[in-house]
């Protein structure tokens, strides 16, 4: 099967031409590729690499039509440039990607009547924004039909990409293209790309789907299945798992181990109104889960005396090798604290830690007309009536531990941060029973009409980042 995959350049483009391919290489079989630029020479290249690297069996050339495309050289409408150049004869797939508009649409038009089948993968951005697949779940890079012109693969034709493609575990989370991942992300990238070792599909329109079953088994706390690409299936089995786990913590320690429910973003924090467009978050911020809204773009201020607070309990835990609840909120705090700082966030000089005080203490011209949150009710009430108040407008933030987030078609972001709460979640499990906190193994499956895949997130680098575990050399 033949691709034309136009790629733009700027943010993005490196990742929506590798999604692209690698789903249309899934579901219908790719073995030759047309790569159209203009003026993205350079992004062309990297893709080019990316597939010869991984898929060295698909032929890839290179074509760019600046030429053709520059307002100043251009002497003919693009679409019919194109339609002489690439589309006569074999009919195949003309990806409608995020290559320039002008790019895309041309490429379309071009096609259109010349039996090739136009297709798009849609993403859903959110949390995953800045990956791509298979690092990403697969039901959250539909391929949404354009114009149908070739049938769809059976089953038996279909494939998966989860394994041409590197184990981050194995790489030092090393992303082809993007280079190192932060520990927790390496984790939830690799965890997304285990599951992707089932093979499935996902389409339309009418969207239809089938990702085999994923499986979440605690062994001491019980068992969970749901259809792997049923966005609503998948918000059940988050909502009733996160029950559990939020029953198991009020069992042992409802103060440390409930805060795992936000720390996922299975519980969504809430602002009490809209979320700032920036915000100075405290400690309890960092343990309830503020980083999944860095990866959105929220631009976030951390002070000193989080810093301070967090780096300092996590010493005491690993120092002492201690396996307890707060310990294992404090690594669950310290992993965020560096998915935030790596994703965008700043330090801002403070007063020593607690930080109810301290964040009182940050110069007045760097707080002036900012946003102050916390979720801890006494620093909230403090703020309200410090003179503080009078330069930034304190602002508590809550989450209800009986509460999942839903996901809602109309608003794809909240199932992209349905699958990422989920992942997330499963991974906190996971370690948790690796530090002897949660009594139990867990044990995650995906189960398909052919095989049952197992999907254990790799914790380890965790573990290492923290210094648990010595690396291995």
């Amino acid at each position: 099967m033949k691709l034309t995959l136009p790629v733009s350049r700027g943010a993005g483009s490196f990742e929506a031409a590798v999604s692209g391919f690698t789903r249309l290489y899934e579901e219908y079989g790719v073995d030759e590729i047309t790569i159209v630029h203009v003026t993205a020479l350079n992004e062309a290249k990297m893709v080019k690499e990316f597939i010869e690297k991984y898929f060295s069996e698909v032929s890839v050339t290179v074509k760019g039509l600046s030429t053709n495309a520059v307002v100043e050289y251009q002497t003919s409408p693009l679409p019919r440039i194109l339609r002489k150049s690439y589309f006569e004869g074999t009919p195949g797939l003309i990806l409608v990607s995020s290559a320039g508009r002008r790019l895309a649409a041309s490429v379309a038009l071009a096609g259109f009547d010349k039996d090739h089948e136009i297709v798009h993968v849609n993403f859903y951005w959110g949390p995953w924004t800045g990956l791509y697949y298979p690092y990403t779940p697969r039901r959250l890079e539909p391929i949404i039909v354009m114009h149908s012109a070739l049938e769809p693969h059976s089953w038996e034709e279909l494939r998966s990409v989860a394994d041409r493609v590197p184990d981050l575990s194995t790489t030092h989370c090393v992303l082809p293209g993007q280079g190192e991942l932060t520990p927790l992300r390496c984790v939830v990238a690799e965890l997304a790309r285990r599951l992707n070792k089932a093979k499935g599909f996902v389409r339309g329109p009418p969207l239809s789907h089938n990702c085999g079953k994923l499986r979440v088994s605690v062994e001491t706390i019980g068992d969970w299945k749901a259809d792997l690409c049923d966005h609503k299936a998948v918000g059940e089995l988050l909502y009733r798992f996160a029950r559990a786990i939020n029953m198991w913590a009020n069992e042992v320690d409802p103060q440390r181990l409930g805060q795992i429910l936000a720390w996922s973003g299975a519980s969504p924090l809430r602002f009490d109104g809209v979320i700032p467009k920036s915000v100075i978050a405290d400690t309890s911020l960092l343990y309830h889960g503020i980083h999944n809204y860095v990866y959105e773009g929220l631009p976030i201020t951390i002070p000193e005396c989080a810093v301070a607070e967090i780096m300092s309990n996590v010493a005491e835990a690993v120092k002492r090798k201690k396996r307890d609840p707060h310990s294992f909120a404090t690594i669950l705090a310290y992993l965020a604290l560096g998915e935030a700082r790596r994703y965008g966030a700043s330090i801002v000089p403070s007063g020593p830690r607690p930080c109810d005080t301290g964040v009182t203490r940050i110069d007045p011209i760097l707080v002036d007309g900012t946003t102050l949150v916390t979720s801890d009710s006494g620093a909230y009430n403090l703020w309200s009536v410090h003179p503080i108040s009078r330069l930034a407008q304190p602002l508590h933030v809550y989450y209800n531990p009986e509460e999942t987030i839903k996901p809602d078609p109309l608003h794809p972001e909240t199932i992209s941060r349905t699958y990422y709460a989920l992942l997330q979640l499963i991974i906190a499990v996971t370690l948790a029973s690796k530090l002897q906190i949660l009594d139990g193994s867990v044990k995650i499956h995906v189960e398909t009409e052919d095989a049952t895949i197992k999907a254990q997130p790799p914790t380890s680098i965790l573990l290492e980042a923290v210094g648990f575990k010595t690396k291995s050399k």
